[in-house]
């Protein structure tokens, strides 16, 4: 190994990049993916995925939803459902029909089941016009149309019957903006918010990340919308949202009414300023006409009597129907409590409704009110969210009078709750259940078959409680949407096939991308795969690495006691109580030569080792050794040897020792083996710190001691460490590597050998290749909150080492890539901000097996190569039908069909093209061993439909004897020439497809059509034709598959000699143009003027 220590190169900053090597490459298209349904085929998709969503979507699964409406127009009703995370509507037929887990039948607002993009209008694909964006409230008149609250493009549309439409659902009437491609409050102008107008909108809350506002029609089909932003409730009536559409025909939709202002044009706070005394808080909670952030509203369908909830935690109540009067003051107010006279406060009770107060004890402004409501028999239900209930009232003409001392009528009922007095989410249990809530936002009522819906939005699922109408209460839920039972509550259903990552922030402004990690282990067969899914406290394992197909579930799963859960450190499900089972926010993994497992949990600031989880027996793994703190259930995250703050990354020597990369201390510690591991053992070496307590962070790019944000690490096989420095820019991320890290001496602070920065790139991570002299960068990319960017092979690390220069074989662009993992064949499998791990391996060639040419076409004989790839082959050729579809323990695949083979060396594979292979475009070939499953090439390839060519006695040499006979059946050759006007009969290949083929690997000796299509040519040495000569059959060769056999008549040629073979077929020819051209192909016949 070379001895550099004191060599540096700091590279400015390299352009992409100085050479590009020839080599083995791989394809940057995955040929198979993980954590996806959907494989990506194009560069577009692997860049710009439609979302990226958390966990796999669907159609099952639920993210935060907001609300619920229900048409009952329809025949069975049809129930929307806001899912508000997923930025999409979902519509389930016959809702609660199945008890768990109901399918949607539709989506709204995403182009595919899949994809939770947050569409901007007018902006670029993969948004769209009728796209959403934080739905947050659903309604649905007599018609069964569907409007949706597109709560962050302040707007609301109208879906025509969705379940009648067909491909992409799409709206055809816009409110609050001028058309679909616009989205600013109040209709913005040059980014200035205007004051509202009649036409509209401004959504938006006082507390950062909460957004609500709701829509309700009355009984009249007037539609009704909390503009919150505004500060008021606008009524539009129904003959203008009923009316045409106005997408293509530009038509306003006008408020004709409002409560909480004056006018149509102010938008006045309930609670203005920055904050408010406490002296003042009664006076506003009184006041009638006015509104802070309004964001839920219910409408009795008996008497239009009005409902609305604000941010000051009440209810603002107008008898119906209301009066014509602009901004009318409510009739009571909802939720307002006033202790008696001596009686102790009491934070939850039969009164009021929950809200915060943000701010000093001094001055606060009031914030997250109820957000849910809806009227069954002229009650009133609310779905009083921070307290995790739902709560009743009388029917307004039982409530007692008004007074100074009880301006609220006190509640009937309650569900959620043992009692009026308990606010805790889900009843107070672990997991959520049948009676419990965790935040419920919205409820609506089906009045044909009394089931209320609610979105109990913090345990992502929409729970269906029948309502007992003689006691007036709403009994446990029968049935639950978006789970698969009631204890679950996942964000997005989970089952073992998803995984996600996280991010770490050091500083409030600056965010770094943890995870997905993946580790594979060799040490048993079949080879394992695990993968760190951080934001589900879990790690998944799947048994045999080989064998992936989309979307495969994993076999077992580590910090969790099913595939089904994600609690925090379970089962403990609390943050400040780790175990030795449970993890939280698992980051990374590696496995060492035993095949036992390391997981960096950094939420719990430590190392967990579980030993050879597949090998244990017990459902719930259990870790046996603990780095980083003294026992599994303390947590201390000091700067010292033995304790870790952050780790996110980890790597092993190559004697097995274990090497820490601590983001939060920014160091790299170094746990010598030895005679073993121990719990809470001190590290061997500290590295980007002086010392043990020391957490300094590198004050500039010139610093070779120090990092600033080390985000991953990764040993070559000659033991240097390579620290990916993530920075606080992308222009301060840098690549650092240390020349044998087992070795170092005495002492820390040691100096980096080699700094490596990228110009227009983050680095993000790094894999060094424990076979070859090759490591990857990850650049994770310069877009904010991720975007494309690259997985990058240097693919001579010596020639780097020694020269500085960089030379890539493979660039990988995915969207936000998080690291790379590399197989025994250092084939890469790519883990990036969507959630996904797609597979890359060695890109193969395909040629016509006769010519040499690059044009394949269905139905030829090919040959196949993986540049330095040894296919093991015995070199045992099959010529005669049927052809196997497997040989030496290989199969070969074009779009998923089998090809036949004819033989195998270690060098190639002769094949025949499947006969359903396209004819353009390109098609997916892949290489695998049917022993293992392990692919070991695949690329597209471009197809053509006919690729003639003839075939010689040594295919692709410029000069050599076609393989013919002469008319009387002996071999053409210079010393048995054919005679004019006597007929020679040629074999080739490439007719490509004809209707009537035989199966793959078989023939039937039929007729090729040629009428037309096909010309043939005599050239002399000089290269110049001779008149087309005349086919008089062509066939299929009845024993060879694949072969194509033409007779043809010999013309008259000017002399007898040597003259090569040329064919056209549908204006393809079986030559290069011009014809002198280098590597032309020229197969021999010989002809004799006196025979």
């Amino acid at each position: 190994m070379m001895s550099l220590k004191s060599k540096l190169f700091y590279l400015a900053p390299w352009a992409l990049f100085g050479v590009l090597a020839s080599g083995q490459a791989l394809n940057p298209l995955p040929s198979q993916a993980l954590g996806t349904l959907k494989r990506p085929v194009t560069t577009a998709e692997m860049t710009e995925p439609m979302g990226p969503p958390l966990n796999l979507l669907e159609g099952r699964e639920l993210l935060a939803p907001q609300a619920v409406a229900v048409d009952t127009s329809a025949t069975p009703a049809i129930l929307y459902v806001a899912d508000t995370g997923n930025n999409r509507v979902l519509a389930f037929r016959d809702p609660g029909s199945q008890q768990f887990l109901q399918q949607a039948a539709a989506v709204i607002g995403q182009r595919n089941m899949a994809s939770s993009y947050p569409n901007i209008p007018g902006g670029a694909s993969p948004s769209y016009n009728s796209g959403l964006n934080g739905p947050a409230s659903v309604a649905v008149d007599s018609q069964g149309n569907l409007f949706v609250l597109d709560y962050r493009n302040n707007r609301i549309l109208r879906y025509p019957k969705p379940l009648e439409q067909t491909g992409v659902i799409t709206a055809d009437l816009v409110i609050g903006q001028p058309n679909l491609a616009s989205r600013g409050p109040n209709q913005t102008v040059s980014g200035t918010v205007l004051a509202p107008r009649a036409n509209t909108l401004r959504f938006a809350t006082g507390f950062p990340g909460v957004e609500y506002a709701a829509l309700a029609f009355d009984r009249d089909g007037n539609l009704w919308v909390t503009d919150s932003g505004n500060h008021r409730v606008l009524r539009y009536p129904a003959h203008e949202v009923s009316g045409s559409e106005n997408v293509t025909t530009p038509r306003t939709i006008n408020a004709d009414y409002v409560l909480g202002q004056p006018r149509l044009d102010t938008a006045e706070n309930a609670n203005p300023g920055v904050g408010i005394p406490v002296a003042q808080r009664a006076a506003n909670l009184l006041n009638k006409s006015r509104m802070r952030y309004p964001s839920a509203m219910a409408i009795d369908q008996e008497t239009n009597a009005v409902y609305v909830a604000d941010d000051l935690g009440r209810v603002l109540y107008w008898s119906g129907p209301v009066s014509s009067e602009l901004g009318r003051a409510a009739t009571r107010i909802l939720g307002l409590y006033q202790p008696a006279p001596g009686e102790a406060p009491k934070e939850v009770n039969d009164f009021g409704l929950s809200y915060l107060l943000s701010g000093t004890p001094t001055s606060a402004v009031f914030v997250f009110g109820p957000k849910g409501m809806t009227v069954i028999d002229g009650r009133l239900h609310v779905a009083d969210t921070r307290y995790n209930r739902i709560v009743s009232y009388q029917r307004p003409e039982q409530w007692p009078l008004e007074s100074s001392t009880q301006p609220s009528p006190r509640m009937a009922g309650v569900f959620g709750q043992p009692d009026l007095f308990t606010g805790k989410n889900n009843r107070g249990a672990l997991e959520p259940n049948a009676e419990g809530l965790d935040g419920p936002t919205s409820l609506a009522f089906n009045p044909l078959t009394g089931d209320v819906f609610v979105t109990d939005t913090s345990n992502h699922r929409v729970l269906v409680l029948p309502y007992d109408s003689c006691s007036r209460a709403l009994l446990a839920a029968r049935a639950v949407v978006g789970q698969i039972g009631f204890e679950f509550r996942t964000q997005n259903f989970i089952e073992g096939r998803e995984f996600a990552g996280t991010t770490f922030l050091p500083t409030p402004t600056l965010s770094v991308p943890l995870g997905p990690h993946a580790a594979l282990d060799y040490s048993s067969s079949p080879p394992r795969l695990y993968i760190a899914d951080a934001a589900n406290h879990r790690v998944l394992g799947w048994a045999d690495a080989r064998r992936m197909e989309l979307g495969a579930k994993a076999d077992i799963v580590i910090g969790q006691v099913d595939f089904y859960r994600s609690l925090v450190n379970s089962p403990n499900n609390d943050p400040a109580r780790p175990s030795d089972t449970g993890l939280h926010t698992p980051v990374a993994v590696a496995v060492d030569k035993e095949g036992h497992l390391y997981v960096a949990d950094i939420g719990n600031a430590r190392v967990l080792r579980f030993p050879r989880p597949f090998d244990q027996e017990e459902r719930v793994k259990r870790a046996d050794l603990v780095i980083g703190q003294p026992d599994f259930v303390s947590k201390s995250s000091d700067a010292t040897d033995r304790t870790l703050a952050a780790p996110v990354s980890l790597a092993f020597t190559g004697n097995d020792s274990l090497v820490v990369c601590d983001i939060s201390h920014s160091r790299v510690l170094l746990f010598a083996r030895g005679d073993g591991f121990t719990n809470g053992m001190s590290a061997s070496r500290v590295i980007g710190q002086l010392d043990y307590t020391s957490t300094e962070r590198a004050q500039s790019t010139d610093q070779k001691d120090r990092f600033v944000l080390p985000v991953q690490i990764s040993v070559d096989a000659d033991d240097n460490l390579y620290v990916a420095d993530y920075g606080v820019s992308a222009a301060t991320s840098r690549l650092l590597i240390f020349y044998r890290v087992s070795s170092i001496g005495e002492g820390n602070g040691v100096d980096a050998s080699q700094v490596l920065s990228l110009q227009n790139a983050r680095i993000a991570g790094v894999t060094a290749s424990t076979r070859k002299g090759q490591f990857w960068i990850v650049d994770g990319g310069t877009r904010a909150g991720g975007g494309p960017g690259r997985a990058i092979r240097v693919s001579d690390r010596d020639m780097f080492f020694f020269t500085g220069t960089v030379t890539t074989d493979t660039i990988i662009e995915t969207y936000a890539p998080r690291a790379v993992v590399l197989d025994d064949r250092d084939s890469a499998m790519v883990i990036d901000g969507a959630n996904r791990a797609t597979f890359h391996y060695p890109r193969l060639n395909v040629v016509n097996w006769a010519n040499g040419f690059p044009r394949v076409a269905p139905a030829m004989i090919a040959t196949l190569r993986v540049p330095f790839v040894d296919l093991g082959g015995s070199g045992n050729e099959v010529t005669n039908a049927p052809l196997p579809f497997e040989m030496d323990d290989l199969e070969v695949t074009v779009n998923g069909a089998r090809a036949p083979f004819i033989k195998v060396t270690n060098e190639d594979a002769r094949i025949i093209i499947p006969k359903s292979a396209p004819g353009s475009g390109s098609a997916e070939f892949m290489v695998k061993k049917v022993s293992t499953g392990e692919t070991l090439a695949h690329s597209n390839v471009d197809m053509t439909s006919v690729s003639p060519a003839v075939i010689t006695e040594t295919p692709t040499a410029p000069l050599a004897s076609a393989i013919a006979e002469n008319e009387n059946g002996t071999r053409n050759s210079d010393a048995n020439p054919a005679g004019i006007n006597t007929t020679i009969t040629v074999r080739l290949t490439g007719h490509g497809y004809v209707e009537g083929l035989p199966d793959d690997g078989t023939t039937n000796g039929m007729d090729i059509p040629t009428a037309g299509s096909l010309r043939v040519f005599l050239f002399n040495a000089n290269n110049l034709p001779t008149e087309a000569t005349e086919v008089v059959s062509s066939t299929l060769d009845p024993e060879r598959p694949g072969v194509w056999i033409l007779k043809i008549k010999v013309p008259q040629v000017p002399a007898t000699g040597t003259y090569w073979l040329g064919v056209a077929y549908k204006n393809v020819t079986s030559y290069l143009t011009p014809l002198n051209a280098a590597g032309q192909i020229r197969p021999l016949v010989f002809i004799s003027r006196s025979n």
